[in-house]
Formats: C-alpha cells, structure tokens, sequence
C-alpha cells in the first residue's frame, strides 16, 4: 500500500486543472498515488485528463451529486494509508511538498491528520498572504474555525470509522469530519510550512454565507452530543467519589502530594 493517495475533484475548471495536475505531476518524491474524479465536465477538462493520463493513476468522469458524492468516490477508489484532497484550482506549493509531507509521516507514525498552512491566492488583485494554523488544537478552535481540507493529510481508516463525508452538507462535510477527530480525541500533527496554493475562487470561499451557516449545523448537531458524554462522566464521577474506600483513596493521594511538594 502506498503512504499517499491524492485525489482531485473538477467539475468544468479546465484552466485550474491543468494548473492542478502540473503541480502533482512536477513532485520529486513520486511515491503516491493520484486519483482525478470529473462530474461530467464539458469545457475540455476531460481532454486535459486525457493529455495527461500517463501521469494519472485512476480517473472517472461521469455526473455526481456534488462535491462530497465526487470526494467519497475517490475515498472508495483510494488506497493509501493517507489521503490528501487537492481541488482543481488548488496546488501545491513546491516541487517536494510530497517530500515534507512524507518526513512528518515518518517523524511522527500513526498520525490520524496532518494539516500543514496555505498560501492564500487572490486571483483578481494578484496578491497573496499565509494563512497559518495553530500549532495545537482543541474544541474551541473548532467553535468558530476551521482547517484547510487541501492542506490536510487523512487517514484512510478514519472513513472507516466514522464513514464517508455526509451528502447531506455541500460545502462543510470535512468541518464534520475535523469536528468529530477532536471529540473521539484523535490525533493531529501541525506542519509547520505553506503546502498548498489556494484558490480563493472554491465553493467554499464564493459560498461563505452557506459554508458557515452549515458549520452551525454541524456543531449544534455533533457537541451538545459530546457534552451530554461528559456531563454523565462527571456525574459518576461524582457518584463514585460517594464510596468510603474511594474517598480514603483520594484524601490519600492528597497528603501524598503535600508530602512530595513539601520535599
């Protein structure tokens, strides 16, 4: 199996495309695998598929039911150990970005998500800054913030723990999948470098209003869920503090770190 399948969606973007497959196709380190899922388009980008087929392990092209139906069929056709979701449009920022990627895969085994920065592309004013991520994470980054899907390394297995991205979301399905990853405490490494050219022109980006309209949706839906968990966690807790032999154990415990404090 390889370490790395990267999958790239296109629905009718033959310019970001190609843009896109150059950027792949140009990495120094060729030990991945690369999937190009087409809805159907009918602006050339099947030709430019086709230009560059000797260069691209699987690809498809035929109508799906939006972003996430076109991911999932590339989470099911994929089969390395991680997945990196490259758009058309999007690319990546260096010839060893795949090099990068794979030293933190060795430096740090059994990772469920790396996420590294972007570089944010203003295509209309010709500018572009690096947006740069926390180098840890909890809830509360999650409350009101996101990762960037392209920029991210996941693991194959974590579709198959918590299945394929929800159709029922057009544009926030992988805020779910972070969401849920930080509740059933999996892990996530920072890389700590711009890995990827964003198109600032993505569905997500021109649909802002809905992306954080379903974001909502998806924390209402998911962490109240969690919150119930820990409330009952504490509560027995609470109840099993009741017992004399656990209270003794605790009062214990205490002196002991008085005594170790106090030395």
């Amino acid at each position: 199996m390889r370490k790395l399948s990267i999958i790239t969606i296109n629905y009718n973007n033959k310019d970001g495309l190609q843009t896109t497959i150059e950027s792949v196709i140009n990495q120094t380190n060729k030990n991945f695998e690369f999937i190009v899922i087409d809805g159907g388009s009918t602006d050339g980008s099947v030709e430019i598929i086709d230009k560059n087929k000797t260069d691209i392990d699987i690809w498809i092209s035929e109508k799906d039911n939006g972003i996430y139906d076109a991911i999932n069929k590339g989470i099911n056709t994929a089969t390395g150990t991680y997945l990196m979701f490259l758009n058309s449009g999007d690319y990546l920022s260096a010839n060893d970005t795949i090099n990068l990627y794979d030293k933190y895969i060795l430096d740090y085994p059994g990772t469920d998500i790396f996420y590294g920065d972007i570089v944010i592309l203003h295509a209309d004013s010709n500018t572009k800054y690096i947006h740069k991520h926390p180098e840890n994470l909890d809830l509360a980054f999650f409350q009101k913030d996101t990762l960037n899907h392209q920029a991210s390394l996941i693991k194959s297995e974590l579709f198959k723990d918590f299945g394929c991205y929800p159709l029922e979301y057009t544009l926030a399905s992988d805020y779910w999948l972070y969401v849920k990853c930080i509740i059933e405490s999996r892990s996530f490494v920072h890389v700590n470098h711009p890995t990827i050219i964003y198109d600032f022109n993505g569905q997500s980006t021109t649909n802002r209003v809905v992306y954080l309209a379903e974001m909502n949706l998806i924390w209402e839906k998911l962490v109240p869920k969690y919150a119930q968990k820990l409330t009952s966690i504490v509560n027995d807790f609470k109840l099993l503090t009741g017992y004399k032999i656990v209270k003794t154990a605790i009062n214990l415990n205490s002196k002991i770190q008085k005594l170790r404090n106090k030395s």
